[in-house]
């Protein structure tokens, strides 16, 4: 009777076993055992790095998407077209975006805005980059998801924001005020550079600005 209750003991004890988690607070320890999912569990899961996919026409990738919603864009006095400048408009966002895949890679961006509200004039968006806020583009007043009606705008990812000109740390400018018609140095897209945007309106101010920005880099060869 003694090695009947010790086998099923036994029995009990693997079964127990067999369903119990396996803890491990150190990384990638090595599991030993069979190979079914044996890469999983000694570590080597990893992503890959970020890359685009030429053969197969894999050239986009979303670098950053934001929902905004600010109360009043504020009157500001002249142009914000000056490096530095970010400081004296209403701010939308600061972001640090990863670098970029290509020296010859676009940016390109979204917008889709809903308005609660008519406004009687619409607000100028405007683009620095960089750590010294060099200014990049600005548009024209009511553009950028900012119309003056009642409604929404829903826009493709088509809105060119830059070109890497051959190079990572030169651009040509984007925007439908293009104030450089040559290649510059905005920033350098090798490593993470930071993108800021804004709102200002010349004569009265904007109310209830309600809108998704959503960032692509799109491979250009």
């Amino acid at each position: 009777m003694k090695p009947l209750l010790l086998i099923a003991a036994l029995l009990a004890i693997n079964a127990y076993a067999q369903t119990f988690p396996m803890l491990s607070t150190t990384t990638n320890r090595t599991v030993t055992g069979g190979v079914t999912n044996l890469a999983l569990l000694n570590g080597t899961n990893q992503f890959e790095a970020a890359k685009f996919f030429t053969v197969n026409k894999i050239g986009t990738r979303l670098l950053f998407a934001t929902n905004v919603y600010i109360p009043t864009i504020a009157v500001v006095v002249g142009d914000k077209t000056n490096n530095g400048d970010y400081e004296n408009v209403t701010k939308l966002f600061k972001v640090t975006l990863p670098p970029l895949l290509s020296t010859n890679s676009t940016v390109v961006y979204s917008v889709s805005s809903i308005r609660t509200n008519a406004n009687s004039v619409g607000p100028q968006y405007v683009f620095y980059v960089g750590s010294n806020t060099n200014f990049l583009s600005n548009g024209a007043a009511g553009s950028g998801g900012s119309g003056t009606s009642v409604g929404k705008t829903v826009t493709a990812p088509n809105t060119v924001l830059f070109q890497n000109w051959n190079s990572y740390t030169n651009q040509v400018q984007g925007g439908s005020a293009v104030l450089i018609n040559n290649a510059s140095s905005f920033v350098d897209t090798s490593s993470s550079w930071e993108l800021f945007m804004g709102f200002y309106v010349l004569t009265t101010a904007y109310t209830n600005h309600n809108a998704t920005y959503s960032f692509y880099e799109v491979l250009s060869q």
